[in-house]
């Protein structure tokens, strides 16, 4: 368009939400077209601000219970401006994950990560090349620990600022004016909320911040890239009064274009509340934007929504479109050349990937030495390699949650529980009671994983769902005349391929039927339940191919012989929109464990010829998101990533308005 000379000002995007043209935006910027746009950025989401942050939350952690947030120090330990090397924290995390070879009790004693980045022997036995830069690191983090009871909060975070070299680092930095804005708003808001209070902690900073985050509360900066001659790029919002010879109104799907005109996605207001609003009025003020956006051009507009998501699913575009469409006017189906479509995911990838620092091959292979797969790291493979990396190879610590606790103590009472089934003379079913008392030595048992008030909360929820649970199958525990809880199977084989597990409960019958049960205290997903439906991206559920694992598991077991029948995955919460039990029951198909046979072979050869990339890319993925913030790469050309959308849409054109 512009090659016929249309001037890129006299062209405008116009969307609701400025997420929509990210990948837009950099597309442009990196091809060096002209551009004109202002967004408001919610800095605790951008990746200087996050570093900031999670090192005051690392520190207060610290502070408060020594080794309470190890798993948050590997990540800080790879922010560039502390000048680490990525293999010598691989080397580290590596050391830390071997059992000191001194402990002769039955507790796993593992050397702790700010012990051993303290200790110059230690880092030495672990392999590490450059320990005086660990030492150094160490030493700073340490005297910012000591800081916090000594220093306001401003000081403590001028000295992570300065001393961790973090302001020098922003100053080299080609964006530095934008990143220097968006940490010196963040120092403002914690300066400014300091001034209201007699003393402002660490602790209420963190709480703070941690407080907008959940409620969706922003601390908003506005990022403009501004060029008079350049394509604009605007909500429909932003578009007021403005006219251009060209008008592009981009994704008008009912999800993106219906129900936005208040703006108020991320509040919900009480129902008879919401009620006493109106009814009526957000469909006309979504006809009104929409019109606004429409009328922006003096000339030439164009509408379109993508014909599908990357999910493959279908998407519905906005009644607006039905509703504006005259009858001789076609909707035309567009779609790109698919060099075309390569070429612009190439040019994204240059901006965004960021690509792991990988351990040597020698290292991954004495890692792998006697390794076996589980169902486990099966499901981790399959859904991300990234994370199977980080987590299963290099054995970075995890974060203990309040969700992982409850689980744990849920499987522990239930253990316990049918364990004592088993030992009963005669065979006898236990009450409630004793079912509940062993839930809250299950929750003392794990009671590191929870608040104060947490472990209250999740006693409570504990016992009110184990009654329930109880009042409903008891009457049906007694029916097999045989448990195995808690079965371990160390060591078997599929196809060459070594594998093991560990079953919560094996139920053997009267008429030699063998069927294995295995709990869940998440909600009832059907997608996790369900085998795969088709197509090559379709691997099937997590859930499901955990119990054909299982099948493979006992049918490859030598020392029993035990025919699995049946598998049941026993959710032990009711489903909240039907109030009742929902369990999914599986009779394994040969065809069943041919699919998960070749996954788990296929798996095993990409971990044993160590390909644990690409990660899965999705924007929730812990360890994508910590490579793209902690390992950038400038300069990579990759067709293997999907783009947000696909890149085939549905175009309204209407001319000569």
């Amino acid at each position: 368009m512009h090659e016929k000379g249309v001037l890129y000002k006299e062209m405008a995007v116009i969307y609701t939400k400025h997420k929509t043209v990210e990948n837009m935006v950099r597309y442009f910027s990196q091809k060096k077209v002209p551009i004109n746009v202002k967004k408001r950025v919610n800095i605790l989401y951008e990746n200087e601000v996050i570093q900031l942050t999670n090192i005051l939350e690392y520190l207060e952690g610290e502070y408060t219970r020594m080794h309470s947030n190890e798993d948050m120090l590997f990540e800080i330990l790879h922010y560039n401006f502390l000048g680490l090397s990525a293999l010598d924290i691989a080397s580290i995390s590596l050391f830390c994950n071997r059992k000191s070879e001194n402990d002769i009790t039955d507790k796993k004693m593992y050397p702790k990560w700010r012990e051993v980045i303290s200790d110059s022997e230690k880092l030495r036995q672990a392999g590490v090349r450059n320990i005086d830069s660990v030492l150094r690191v160490s030493g700073i983090i340490e005297d910012w620990i000591k800081a916090i009871a000594n220093v306001t909060i401003q000081t403590l975070i001028e000295k992570i600022l300065t001393e961790g070299n973090m302001l020098q680092t922003l100053l080299k930095d080609p964006d530095k004016s934008w990143k220097l804005l968006m940490v010196n708003t963040y120092f403002d808001f914690i300066k400014e909320e300091a001034s209201k209070v007699k003393l402002f902690s660490l602790k209420q900073a963190n709480s703070l911040i941690k407080l907008m985050k959940d409620s969706n509360i922003e601390l908003p900066v506005y990022r403009i890239i501004s060029n008079e001659n350049g394509i604009n790029f605007m909500t429909a919002y932003g578009s007021k009064g403005l006219e251009f010879e060209h008008v592009f109104m981009i994704r008008c799907t009912k999800k993106m274009w219906e129900g936005k005109a208040g703006q108020n996605d991320n509040y919900t207001l009480p129902p008879n509340l919401g009620e006493a609003v109106s009814i009526g009025n957000d469909e006309e003020d979504d006809r009104r934007l929409f019109y606004v956006a429409m009328t922006r051009a003096k000339e030439y507009l164009y509408i379109s929504y993508p014909g599908a998501e990357n999910s493959e699913k279908k998407t519905e575009p906005s009644k607006m479109i039905a509703e504006i469409k005259k009858s001789d006017v076609d909707i035309l189906k567009v779609s790109l050349p698919e060099e075309d479509i390569l070429a612009y995911k190439a040019e994204l990838m240059k901006y965004k990937v960021g690509v792991p620092k990988l351990i040597d091959d020698e290292w991954v292979d004495n890692i792998l030495k006697d390794y076996k797969v589980s169902a486990t790291s099966l499901n981790k493979y399959l859904k991300c390699k990234l994370t199977f990396y980080f987590e299963n190879i290099l054995g970075v610590p995890k974060g203990r949650s309040a969700s992982m606790g409850f689980g744990s103590a849920i499987h522990y009472a239930l253990e316990h529980f049918f364990r004592d089934i088993e030992a009963a003379v005669p065979r006898s079913l236990g009450s409630f009671s004793k079912l509940s008392d062993f839930f809250i030595k299950g929750m003392d048992k794990y009671n590191s994983h929870f608040t104060t008030k947490e472990y209250e909360n999740y006693s409570t929820h504990g016992n009110n769902i184990l009654k329930e649970y109880y009042e409903e199958y008891s009457s049906t525990w007694l029916v097999p005349k045989k448990y195995e809880i808690e079965q371990e199977i160390k060591f078997t084989e599929y196809q060459g391929v070594p594998i093991s597990g560990k079953l919560d409960r094996i139920n053997f019958f009267d008429d030699h039927s063998v069927t294995v049960t295995d709990y869940k205290t998440g909600r009832y997903d059907s997608s996790k339940l369900k085998p795969p439906a088709g197509g090559d991206d379709d691997l099937g559920g997590d859930y499901w191919r955990q119990m054909v694992f299982y099948k493979l598991l006992l049918d490859g077991d030598k020392s029993h012989n035990w025919v699995m029948n049946k598998g049941i995955m026993e959710f032990l919460e009711k489903d909240k929109a039907s109030g009742k039990y929902k369990n999914k029951e599986y009779a394994i198909a040969p065809f069943e464990i041919e699919i998960v046979g070749k996954q788990l072979v296929e798996t095993y050869e990409g971990i044993k010829n160590h390909i644990f990339t690409p990660g899965c890319e999705d924007e929730k993925c812990q360890w994508c998101n910590f490579v793209m913030r902690n390992m950038p790469l400038k300069n990579i050309v990759s067709t293997g990533s999907d783009d947000e959308d696909t890149i085939q849409e549905f175009v309204v054109s209407v001319s000569e308005i």
